[in-house]
């Protein structure tokens, strides 16, 4: 059976491609309907089962041999060898659009049943995963005020370990091309502006780009906005980075689309850097089934085939992990201080009361460098994994 991360690239391969092959007969609001309550089953055979209704209507083998889903381990030499590159993206995409449009022909001979059965209403159930990304994310950036938002004690403080580590390693940014992927409400673009980043702040969602111009001009800095989805931006922009930058954004999206858009953007010696949560912490897991309403569903943090299959496709890369023994904080968060957290973002809290907890952080830190260097494997136990990537691999 493929690896989970492939067989999710190409569930998300076919609905990208489906969603462009909207059928006569359908609205734009059934369709999306209809491909969201698809069921995606792979069997033994590393064919991956598409049903609705439980009834089977589709089965792509995704050992097709005009198919190829990279792998880790893969080398530049190994993929020249089997097909150029841009001839595969082509068979890529001729395969998913054969299986969208199998699709499609199944919503045109069924058309009445499956729209008497979904109704005409759109409801959160029905959204895609990008409009619910997109709703989340306007909703927070609503209930946001950038005039609360210090921006430069947000990278300075003692508690911001992935940020401070990653511009230690990128360097002077003054004159640079940089782009931020998920820019959330700003205050990374702005302050990578304030160092003479030439910055290009992108995201899903218009609210949070709003809020980022917003901060801009009370930091009295200029940052380009880009609105689209991480998996497409090298359709919104000519432009070419010496840095791209992307903070919890691979756990919320197709890991592979990204990376190969990151590819794209990236100048010959630019420097991609990232960092998310790593899925094994239980405490960290538990927070995550608490804290549902400041997070959205579709969340997947990085496994360690995930954090290893991006690191395979750069010629040099390390990763750095974060938050093991201190992550204790949070439980102080909880149990001592009483902070709900549907209703605090305790990422956030760490950031604004750092000085506050600095006295607790700072041993927990170096009892934490200590544990990580002597064993290893205490590594995936971290809250989260920051990723510096050089010389991308075609």
């Amino acid at each position: 059976m493929p690896k989970p991360i492939l067989i999710h690239s190409a569930i998300y391969q076919l609905l990208r491609t489906a969603r462009d092959l909207r059928p006569n007969k359908a609205s734009s609001n059934n369709w999306n309907a209809f491909l969201n309550q698809l069921s995606f089953n792979p069997n033994s055979k590393s064919a991956l089962e598409i049903e609705y209704n439980d009834e089977t209507i589709a089965s792509l083998d995704l050992t097709d041999k005009n198919l190829k889903l990279y792998k880790r381990g893969d080398t530049a030499a190994r993929a020249q060898e089997t097909q150029a590159l841009t001839q595969q993206k082509d068979n890529n995409q001729r395969f998913f659009q054969e299986a969208a449009q199998t699709l499609a022909n199944f919503y045109e001979k069924n058309a009445t049943a499956i729209e008497n059965q979904m109704g005409t209403g759109k409801d959160d159930e029905e959204k895609s995963l990008l409009e619910r990304e997109s709703d989340f994310h306007d909703a927070w950036a609503a209930d946001a005020s950038s005039t609360k938002i210090d921006v430069i004690k947000q990278h300075q403080v003692c508690t911001a370990p992935e940020i401070k580590y990653i511009l230690e390693q990128v360097g002077d940014l003054k004159g640079k091309n940089v782009l931020e992927i998920g820019c959330g409400l700003g205050e990374t673009s702005v302050y990578m502006a304030l160092q003479g980043a030439n910055v290009y702040a992108s995201d899903l969602s218009p609210g949070m780009l709003k809020h980022a111009e917003k901060l801009a001009e009370e930091y009295n800095v200029k940052i380009h906005t880009l609105c689209g989805d991480a998996g497409q931006l090298a359709q919104l922009t000519d432009t070419r980075f010496d840095f791209v930058y992307a903070a919890n954004i691979l756990h919320h999206a197709d890991i592979i689309a990204v990376i190969e858009q990151v590819k794209q953007l990236m100048k010959p010696g630019a420097v991609f850097a990232s960092w998310d949560p790593v899925a094994y912490n239980p405490a960290i897991n538990a927070y995550r089934k608490m804290a549902m309403e400041v997070r959205t569903e579709d969340e997947h943090p990085l496994t360690r085939s995930d954090i290893n299959w991006v690191k395979s496709r750069f010629e040099h890369s390390n990763s750095r992990y974060y938050w093991l023994s201190t992550l204790s904080i949070f439980l102080l968060f909880y149990f001592w201080k009483r902070k709900d957290p549907n209703k605090e973002r305790y990422w956030k809290v760490v950031l604004e009361e750092s000085e506050q907890w600095a006295p607790i952080y700072k041993p927990l830190k170096r009892l934490d460098d200590v544990l990580l260097k002597l064993i290893p494997p205490l590594r995936l136990l971290c809250w989260n994994v920051v990723l510096v990537c050089r010389n991308p691999i075609d």
